[in-house]
């Protein structure tokens, strides 16, 4: 999905303009004019969590759904991958743990997500 008014979706700063303009139609309850305002296919694809999240399934979208939801925040989350930049795969938990630490970002892992809310 891409928002209507970017040219290509693509860049960072449109991909932020979208995500944005979906928060805003969401919070604002305004669903209804989603096409109006969006065009898909496009470069955001939109990911829905099982209905019960971590009772039907315990992946990623059901462990960050359920995270934002226990912590009072809007249920609509941004996932992103990390890749490891020498082999293009995704990043080692062990490699993201030190990121984390490296920035001072907490780093909470699947198994303690699922201890907490599962």
């Amino acid at each position: 999905m891409d928002f209507r008014e970017n040219k290509t979706g693509c860049s960072h700063v449109e991909t932020a303009r979208t995500i944005r303009e979906l928060c805003t139609l969401l919070k604002n309850g305004d669903a209804k004019n989603f096409a109006e305002l969006f065009r898909a296919p496009g470069h955001i694809p939109l990911i829905i969590g099982s209905k019960g999240l971590l009772k039907e399934r315990n992946g990623h979208t059901e462990l960050i759904m359920a995270f934002a939801i226990n912590q009072g925040l809007f249920p609509m989350v941004v996932a992103s991958e990390m890749i490891d930049a020498e082999s293009g795969h995704s990043t080692s938990l062990e490699d993201a743990r030190k990121y984390g630490e490296q920035r001072g970002l907490a780093f909470i892992g699947g198994d303690e997500l699922m201890e907490a809310y599962g």
